[in-house]
Order: structure tokens, then C-alpha cells, then sequence
């Protein structure tokens, strides 16, 4: 403890923790805080990445949307999942599957599968907002094989620890 508050210092990487987000997690081996996640979207409040074969990372980000008055966590993760490639709107939660991952329940969908890219959202609702932690993966060489199984890829098995780790208080 420092300061006049007697607060604790932030832990230090791979320990992440966001007070003003109530979460904190073990970050997955070999990810950095991201440099370049900057930029005019308000939604984004933390980026990881890790170097992958090619010239662009691999990343885990986390967004944070208000649910607005009137709405519900549902009109909120339909109204921020859009299909990469195709740029349709996800129009209903059967288009998520639910995951229970330790304390956790999850609504978790594919936004891309397309050019040895795989993009995975999941989101945790809560009272007043939702939460979205994404892994973007890279080289996946069986992109096109019908029956690659992606939870079983490397960095979203380490993204799944992540949120296996995760505390929210």
C-alpha cells in the first residue's frame, strides 16, 4: 500500500486488473499491452497482443458497453455483434452459444473464420453494462477444414483461461 489512500499499487503485467471495470485476470503467456489500441473507440478498454507467424498479432481485447435506459443486455450484445466479411448484424441470441466458464456465463459467437483468421466474442452481462472479451487468432493454417474444432486452437485456449481466471467484484 502507497499514498495518501492507502491503495495498492496495480500488480504488474501478467496480472491486469481494471478497478473502474470491477474485473481482473492472469494474462495468457506471451501477450503484451497493445501500443497501437488508441484511436476514437470508447468501447475499447484494454488490448493485448502477441506476436503470431505473420505481420499482424494476435489480440485479445475487452470493450465495455453501457446498456442503455430502456434496453436490456440482450438489445446490447445483438446491437454490437456485427459478422466480419459479411457485415450483417447478429439479429438473435441463438446465433451465441452460452459457455459457463468458472463463476461465469458467457454468450460467445464467431464473428470471422475467414483467410487463416478466426475472431471469437464473448460476452458478460451485467446489471448496468456488458462486457466483451474477444481473441483474434492468426495462422490457422485448417481455417477451411468443416471440422476444426476452434476452442482447441492455442491463443483461444489461452483466451479461455483467461476468462477462466477471471474475478469481476
Amino acid at each position: 500500500r502507497s499514498g495518501a489512500s492507502c491503495t495498492f499499487a496495480p500488480c504488474a503485467l501478467p496480472n491486469v486488473e481494471d478497478a473502474t471495470l470491477g474485473i481482473a485476470f492472469v494474462l495468457p503467456s506471451g501477450y503484451v499491452a497493445s501500443t497501437d489500441a488508441t484511436g476514437a473507440d470508447e468501447s475499447l478498454r484494454a488490448a493485448f497482443e502477441k506476436a503470431s507467424k505473420g505481420s499482424v498479432p494476435h489480440t485479445i481485447s475487452i470493450r465495455r458497453y453501457v446498456i442503455e435506459s430502456g434496453k436490456t443486455a440482450t438489445d446490447t450484445i445483438l446491437a454490437h455483434t456485427i459478422f466480419e466479411s459479411s457485415g450483417m448484424q447478429a439479429s438473435s441470441m441463438k446465433q451465441f452459444t452460452s459457455k459457463k466458464i468458472a463463476e461465469n456465463t458467457f454468450s460467445c459467437v464467431q464473428l470471422e473464420r475467414f483467410e487463416g483468421t478466426i475472431h471469437t466474442a464473448c460476452y458478460l452481462a451485467r446489471s448496468a453494462d456488458v462486457l466483451r472479451f474477444e481473441v483474434l487468432e492468426k495462422d490457422v493454417e485448417t481455417w477451411t477444414d468443416p471440422k476444426l474444432v476452434v476452442d482447441t486452437l492455442p491463443q483461444h485456449k489461452a483466451f479461455y483461461t483467461l476468462l477462466e481466471r477471471l474475478q469481476v467484484y
